[in-house]
Parts: structure tokens; C-alpha cells; sequence
């Protein structure tokens, strides 16, 4: 029903420091999830998170420490904002998972003094799970990821962050230009963007901005050379 968050700074390999981000059930200590990455942040959350439901189902809540990437804090050590979300908020909020702010002291005395002393991992107290298989997997990229609102150029393109991102015509809309429709770009664990327009997807990009079906196309023209 619980699910803990976090990561660890080490030198894993030598010479190589790299964060190691574990998603675990709060019952049992079984890891649900574990992966290396260069530095914890809001996508490496979001991937945990994201890798934990696919495999094992939806839980009820997320406990995680208090940095800028899980929680907005207007004073240092003071009480999480639950009114400006972070984008790991807004994922979990959207879920329907609730997103606890937990102090680290508190669960390096619960998790890894008292339950890693007790064998890493032991059975629930109760037999079965109380984990809800989560049938919209498809859907599940697109929620956990960054979300940010955008409006439609003139010219049919959508800034962000330095990129211009080219909306080509749509089937069912000439340009989405006319009315300055308010889009979303979603910026994905692997750095891929994704533009949509309510619930319709217009367009994908790679990490660069570049359409991924021009980069598609190129492919195939190379190969058919």
C-alpha cells in the first residue's frame, strides 16, 4: 500500500559516481524498482515510480524526502506547500497516489536500520497484495513526466526551453495557430517532448526538437539507398 523513494550517492564503480534511485514497498523491503543515474531529479523519480506500477500495479503512497524536486517548501525545513505541486506531485496527484513528505532521519532509522536488519525483506503480515493493477499502461509515460503549458505561435510552432518545436497540419484541424490554442509539452523521462492539445497527441520530438517523424523518415531513406 506504501511505497518509498530515494536515492544514493556513491562510488559504485571506480572512479564513477553515480546516484542510485530505489522505489521499495514499504511492507515487505522488496525493491520494485532500482536503476544508477547521473543525478537524481524529477525524471529519475517518474521512471522509479513509472517502472514500480507497470510491473507491480498502482499503490496507495509515496513517501519521499523533502528536495525541490518532490515538494515546494517556501522555508527551508519547513512545511511542504501542498497548493504549488512540483511536477512529482502533480504525476502522483493525477495517479491518485498520495505523496508524503517524509524526514530523512526518520527513514534511515525505519527502513535501513530496522528492516535491513531484518534480511532485507520479509513476508506481509497479511497473505495477497494490495497493489491495483494499473490497466491504462499506455497512458502511464504521459502522466508521469513534465508537463508545461504553451501557446501556439503564429507560425504554427511552440517554444520551449531554447527549442522550437514545428506543429505540422493535423487531420482533423488545419493549424492550431488560429485561436492560439493553448497546448502542453510534456518533456519525458528520456528527455523526448511530446506536444498535445487536450487529450490529442500533435506531435513528437527528440531531446533536440527535431520532428521524430522526419527522423523516422530520414532512417528510411537511408536504408533505402
Amino acid at each position: 500500500m506504501m511505497v518509498h523513494q530515494d536515492a544514493s550517492t556513491h562510488e559504485w564503480v571506480p572512479g564513477k559516481y553515480w546516484d542510485l534511485v530505489v522505489t521499495m514497498d514499504d511492507a515487505t523491503a522488496e525493491h520494485l524498482s532500482m536503476f544508477f543515474c547521473a543525478q537524481e531529479g524529477t525524471a529519475s523519480s517518474m521512471h522509479g515510480i513509472g517502472q514500480s506500477i507497470a510491473r507491480y500495479g498502482l499503490f496507495c503512497s509515496l513517501y519521499t524526502n523533502r528536495r525541490a524536486h518532490n515538494f515546494t517548501m517556501p522555508v527551508a525545513q519547513g512545511k511542504v506547500d501542498k497548493a504549488n505541486l512540483t511536477q512529482v506531485g502533480r504525476a502522483c496527484k493525477q495517479l491518485g497516489i498520495e505523496h508524503i513528505a517524509a524526514q530523512a532521519n526518520a527513514c534511515m532509522e525505519d527502513l535501513y536500520r530496522v528492516q535491513h536488519n531484518k534480511e532485507f525483506a520479509r513476508a506481509a503480515a497479511d497473505p495477497g497484495s494490495a497493489l491495483v493493477p494499473y490497466v491504462a499502461q499506455a497512458q502511464l509515460a504521459d502522466v508521469l513526466c513534465e508537463q508545461h503549458g504553451r501557446v501556439v505561435a503564429n507560425d504554427c510552432t511552440v517554444r520551449f526551453e531554447g527549442l522550437v518545436l514545428q506543429i505540422t497540419e493535423q487531420q482533423l484541424r488545419c493549424s492550431y495557430s488560429y485561436s492560439r490554442s493553448h497546448v502542453r509539452v510534456h518533456r519525458h523521462v528520456d528527455a523526448t517532448l511530446t506536444v498535445w492539445h487536450h487529450p490529442r497527441l500533435l506531435a513528437r520530438f527528440t531531446a533536440q526538437g527535431k520532428s521524430q517523424a522526419a527522423v523516422i523518415a530520414q532512417a528510411e531513406q537511408r536504408l533505402a539507398v
